[in-house]
């Protein structure tokens, strides 16, 4: 915490509050052959570079190590990371010791670096042969999932008890099995909502399966936030278009965690799930766009979309500077009354141009919210190193350290240090606000005291 003297111009966050990073095993271990990305990213065309993740960030051959001790001295107090199920499970119920032992490890060099652990369960990735039996389609996903759920807690429960089951489970349905660029690759509507409908149920098992074995155990799911706006705001079609897709973009999973509700595109609207299966909202967000339709976009279901025209945007064009998107997504969020962690925020930046000020712009946000009643409990930045970007490949780097792939080294970014500024003194200092910020504050004063 600053001292008293610097907390008077500073934004400070409540005591507690947790600051981190955020990692998934595909994107940072490396040797990841038994999954389902693996197998896509051996066909270039797949991949915007035509890259494959080999070993990536290399964590599986001990480079967690740096990467944590870098996260620890820039001031963080927890990580979050996921398991790697195809590693864990290399065929239908059997566990790899060796695996364990691997995840045990990093568990233990989390605890000892005094970062708190966030664990997702299901980052993207499926094992082959889970995906060759049919996938989520399959009759006995859900179960497989539960089962392989069951088995973490056992072997992990001592070692962490804030549990992610499921990230972005909108994002996995839209890029895999509506825009086809994520395995398995569908372009089908009626496959996306089963398969929606399937992620739905294996949440509510697994969050079940979780509080059976771990009765401290906090169960929360991870929703992409897709920031939708009308590009044409003074036409009633475009604005109740814009609610429909956010409804079902944006609120599919939230309303099955928590109503046990979820919407269908054929037939009547299922509420037969659990209710109440979410301890903590899990929200990663981006960036915001304006959508509309157009005949000359039948290609894409005849959607089409642009970021808003003053939006600074990365050197890629993929993520717009848009803080207030950010702010009406945790407003959303704290409507389904659950403490929210920001489990996901950044940009896509290799010279860092950007990236610092998109960090502080963020995080004045998070504090504003909290002005606001909003209980926002944690932040993680995406990420702490470069690493594999999905469809990607290597040509967007998101790391607070910027990495070699050749040497496997890793240097400090400019927004590293900010955010170890952040983190260190559990606060937004002013001087850090003006120096990336200059025209940008949050409403309000920064001599509030938070509760």
């Amino acid at each position: 915490m600053a001292s008293a003297s610097t907390q008077s111009e500073d934004f400070a966050f409540p005591p507690g509050f947790l600051w981190g990073s955020a990692t998934s095993s595909h994107q940072v271990e490396g040797e990841n052959t038994a999954n389902t990305w693996w197998r896509w990213e051996q066909n270039p065309a797949h991949i915007l570079d035509g890259s494959s993740s080999g070993v990536a960030s290399a964590w599986i051959h001990g480079r967690w190590r740096d990467d944590l001790d870098h996260a620890a001295a820039g001031g963080q107090n927890a990580h979050r990371c996921s398991f790697e199920w195809s590693r864990l499970q290399p065929a239908p119920g059997s566990w790899d010791e060796e695996a364990v032992q691997f995840y045990r490890m990093m568990l233990e060099g989390m605890h000892e670096r005094g970062l708190h652990p966030f664990v997702t369960l299901h980052h993207y990735t499926d094992p082959i042969w889970f995906a060759d039996r049919g996938g989520w389609r399959a009759p006995d996903a859900v179960k497989r999932f539960s089962e392989y759920v069951s088995g973490v807690v056992e072997r992990f429960g001592d070692l962490c008890s804030d549990w992610c089951t499921l990230n972005e489970p909108n994002a996995y349905v839209l890029q895999g099995h509506v825009g086809g660029n994520y395995p398995p690759g569908e372009k089908s509507l009626r496959s996306a909502f089963r398969v929606a409908a399937r992620l739905a149920e294996a949440h509510g098992a697994a969050y079940h399966a979780i509080h059976e074995r771990q009765s401290v155990a906090r169960v929360g799911i991870v929703i992409l936030h897709y920031d939708l706006m009308p590009a044409h705001p003074q036409r009633r079609w475009n604005i109740r278009l814009v609610e429909v897709l956010s409804h079902l973009v944006n609120d599919f999973f939230p309303d099955a965690a928590v109503y046990g509700r979820m919407p269908s595109l054929f037939g009547r609207s299922r509420r037969d799930l659990p209710q109440d299966t979410l301890d903590f909202f899990g929200l990663n967000y981006y960036t915001g766009v304006h959508i509309g339709w157009s005949l000359r976009h039948i290609r894409r279901l005849g959607l089409y979309y642009f970021y808003p025209p003053d939006a600074a945007r990365s050197a890629t064009g993929l993520v717009a500077l848009h803080p207030d998107g950010f702010t009406r997504a945790m407003r959303w969020a704290a409507g389904y009354g659950r403490p929210i962690i920001i489990t996901e925020n950044g940009v896509d930046d290799s010279e860092d141009a950007l990236r610092p000020r998109f960090l502080v712009e963020h995080v004045a946000r998070v504090w504003a919210a909290l002005q606001e009643g909003i209980d926002v409990r944690g932040y993680f930045h995406w990420s702490i190193v470069d690493n594999y970007e999905w469809d990607k490949g290597w040509s967007h780097r998101f790391g607070l350290w910027e990495l070699n792939r050749q040497t496997q080294v890793r240097t400090p970014r400019g927004s590293a240090i900010a955010y170890a500024d952040i983190c260190r003194n559990n606060a937004l200092s002013q001087a850090l606000l003006r120096r990336h910020s200059p025209s940008r504050h949050p409403q309000g004063t920064g001599t509030k005291r938070l509760r």
